[in-house]
């Protein structure tokens, strides 16, 4: 397309010299365009000699991506970062996190078919990631909001910077630094990595939120709170147990200032 426009630019150019010196009428200008016009219908664009590699290639990569043994490497990678940080820092964070499971599962207030999403990447900025896990962590929606990563920081052969990343989002103190007399907190909150969300919603920009009702879905985009996101589309949906995750992430019991 661009090269018939490059084209059709030139021959336009072309005529306007080779015309008079005098200055054109409408008329004539209008005689330019039509046969520039008409020229660039005639224009054939060679055909692209690297098309079929080019889509042999790509098939390749698409049908390794789904193979057994890649989905097999992304699940491994994936439950090890599970393990590492939402299982694993230490014993007493393991009492502390079967706690905090058994007051969450009080705590739930969505029905069995709905679903609310965070979907975000590590493009977001850390101290945004940060505040959203500690509003949720901190208000008891554990159990309403699910975490959902599009994929592994610097994918599957640098486990090292997922580590990294985990460990700054998750701090329940953002300026806490580990340290032979210190050990940083770090908040029991979920985070998967999955990029089946980002598809089904047609997630192109993060941090996004969506709510789903079994039925119908909402997305909305943003860095701003999580209650001003989720307020916006509660007043579209109308869902009572949307209004209690609400509400308890604003701390009082009006739905709405």
């Amino acid at each position: 397309m661009l090269r018939k426009i490059n084209l059709l630019v030139t021959v336009m150019l072309y005529a306007c010299v080779s015309a008079s010196a005098s200055e054109l009428s409408h008329s004539d200008i209008n005689t330019v365009l039509n046969k520039a016009q008409q020229t660039a219908k005639n224009i054939k664009i060679p055909k692209n000699k690297y098309e079929k590699s080019g889509m042999e290639a790509a098939k390749k990569v698409a049908d390794t991506y789904r193979s057994d043994e890649f989905q097999k490497k992304i699940r491994c990678e994936a439950e090890r970062i599970d393990q590492e940080f939402f299982q694993n820092f230490s014993e007493k964070w393991k009492k502390a996190g079967e706690k905090q499971r058994k007051e969450t599962e009080k705590g739930k207030n969505l029905l069995p078919g709905e679903k609310i999403y965070l979907l975000f990447s590590s493009s977001v900025p850390d101290r945004t990631m940060q505040t959203y896990i500690s509003t949720v962590a901190q208000t008891n929606n554990i159990q309403n909001i699910n975490f959902v990563m599009r994929g592994f920081v610097q994918g599957l052969a640098y486990p090292k910077a997922d580590t990294e990343y985990f460990s700054r989002i998750t701090k329940k103190k953002w300026d806490c630094v580990n340290t032979e007399e210190t050990y940083c907190e770090y908040l029991k909150v979920p985070v998967s990595i999955n990029s089946e969300p980002f598809s089904k919603y047609q997630v192109q920009r993060v941090p996004a939120i969506v709510y789903d009702d079994g039925t119908n879905s909402y997305v909305i985009h943003g860095d701003a709170g999580l209650e001003y996101l989720l307020e916006r589309i509660d007043r579209r949906v109308k869902s009572v147990t949307l209004a209690e995750v609400i509400k308890k992430l604003r701390g009082h019991f009006d739905k709405y200032k």
